[in-house]
């Protein structure tokens, strides 16, 4: 609407304790935390079966545990170090000094809160302005960018390992000051 101003990034905040049980999964993550979240629209269950298991893989083969928001809490192949929620305080985690990654979509208001607490990205545009926010983060340089219509699990563990083994990515609180209308 033309007499709406948008604030970016005027919902982010310090984070809040979380839940006992995440606080202990977290915390007891002696390689840190990756986050995956696909946000509250997109739902686990749409994605194509070579999709879900591309990222299984990965996971597989990664230190991290991983946090995957999942609509349900079963999934017969789940590695010992994936743990999927329905529901997860993703401002929380990615406030909390063990989460090392956030994959998501590209959606703004959760990259918004990942740039507010500095955790690097791995972006998977689905639709809308995902794709455009998600080439800005890799122009920024706080993400990489995964094609979700054609990821292949080593895609997936590439950009994992790029982000977590770069320097250039380590925790930079804030928004970067190459950051165009968000500085």
């Amino acid at each position: 609407m033309p007499d709406v101003v948008e604030i970016g990034g005027v919902h982010c905040r310090p984070g809040k304790p979380l839940p006992k049980d995440l606080e202990e999964y977290i915390s007891g993550a002696k390689d840190g935390v990756i986050l995956f979240s696909l946000g509250s629209i997109l739902k686990g269950q749409d994605m194509a079966e070579e999709t879900r298991k591309a990222f299984l893989n990965a996971f597989s083969r990664v230190k991290q545990r991983v946090l995957w928001k999942w609509d349900s809490k079963d999934m017969a192949d789940l590695p010992p170090n994936v743990r999927l929620s329905k529901w997860l305080p993703v401002q929380d985690i990615l406030a909390h000094p063990n989460t090392k990654l956030f994959i998501t979509h590209g959606g703004l208001l959760s990259t918004q809160e990942a740039i507010y607490h500095g955790v690097p990205l791995v972006g998977v545009p689905v639709f809308g302005d995902q794709d455009m926010n998600v080439n800005r983060y890799v122009q920024a340089g706080i993400a990489t960018f995964l094609e979700i219509l054609d990821v292949k699990e080593e895609d997936v563990l590439k950009a994992i390992q790029i982000i977590l083994t770069n320097p250039a990515y380590k925790r930079k609180k804030g928004v970067p000051q190459n950051f165009g209308c968000l500085t």
